[in-house]
Formats: C-alpha cells, structure tokens, sequence
C-alpha cells in the first residue's frame, strides 16, 4: 500500500521507517551519553555491559526491521512493530537516566526487576512479530527466559551470568547474520 503526501508517494513501510530512524538516533545517543557518564564516575561493569547488549539490540532491531521491509504490512504487524520498539525503549530508558548517579550499581539494582520485564517484554512483543510474519521464533525464547530469570534473582553471580549469556547469545546472532549476507 503506498500513501501520497504532498504528491509524492511513500509505501508503508518507508513511513514507518522515518519514524523508527529517529527513535533509534535518539536511543542511540541517550545510550552513549549515559556510557560516558558511567566511565567518568564509579562505573558500574555490570551496568555498562547491559548499555553495550541494547546498543548491540538496537543495531540488531534495525537491520532486521530493514530485512523485514515489505509493503504488505498489515495492521497486527505494525502494532507489534511498534510495540517492540516501545519496549526497548523503555529498558534504555530505566538504564539511563537523564542525570548522571553517584553510584550506578546503587541506582541498576533499584531499575532491574523493571529493566528485566522491559526487556523480556521486548522480546515476547518481537516473537509475535517475527510469528506474524511466519518467521522463525525459537530463538527469541532464550532472551524471555534470561529476562525472567534476571528479574527473580538478587543474586550478582547469577545478574552477571544473565548477562554474559545475552551477549553470547548476541554474537550467535550476529554470527548468523554475517554468514547470511
């Protein structure tokens, strides 16, 4: 389907993605901020290695929005679409904050149980995605899981196990991804 906007013609799918590109640049740059502030103060390991998993995510959201590009969108689709982003959003959001804190691990311990069901959010709203447009979805499992997990454990070895998982899980992906194109 194509939309006419002041004689010109835009699919669908190019509307869309306007939108998604900003709100990508915007999370983009909120997350570099907030990593330069965590690297000038007490920083937080565990902290920065969740900002470098959702900038890693965003990259990933991006491209596979860009693979998944057709003009045959229906209406599900871009609900799910934007409700994914609008969770990622919200997990960038609780990871960084608009003033830089004293002490980061004070302030991820106080967001993470909300940070985890953000980001497993995240992923559910993109496995009814990747279903609606009869995709593969086994993979998207093993995020949920983690997500669930990190949000019931206090516990930093098992925080820092979720997270080292994340990004082996990442790499897996992004492996996947080079080897396909």
């Amino acid at each position: 389907m194509l939309l006419e906007l002041d004689g010109s013609v835009v699919s669908q799918f190019e509307f869309t993605l306007t939108l998604f590109s900003i709100l990508i640049a915007v999370i983009f740059g909120r997350l570099v901020s907030t990593l330069s502030s965590i690297t000038a103060r007490n920083a937080d390991y565990q902290h920065v290695g969740w900002l470098f998993v959702l900038l890693l995510n965003l990259l990933l959201s991006y491209w596979l929005f860009w693979e998944s590009r057709n003009d045959a969108t229906t209406f599900a689709e871009y609900v799910a679409l934007l409700t994914t982003g609008g969770l990622l959003i919200y997990a960038v959001c609780l990871l960084t904050p608009s003033t830089p804190q004293d002490d980061w691990h004070l302030y991820f311990d106080g967001v993470r149980a909300r940070f985890y069901m953000g980001y497993g959010g995240h992923f559910a709203s993109d496995t009814l995605f990747e279903f609606l447009l009869h995709r593969d979805i086994t993979a998207n499992w093993i995020p949920i899981g983690l997500c669930i997990f990190g949000a019931l454990v206090r516990d930093q070895r098992a925080q820092w196990l979720a997270l080292s998982l994340f990004m082996l899980t990442f790499v897996i992906v992004y492996a996947r991804l080079i080897m396909q194109s």
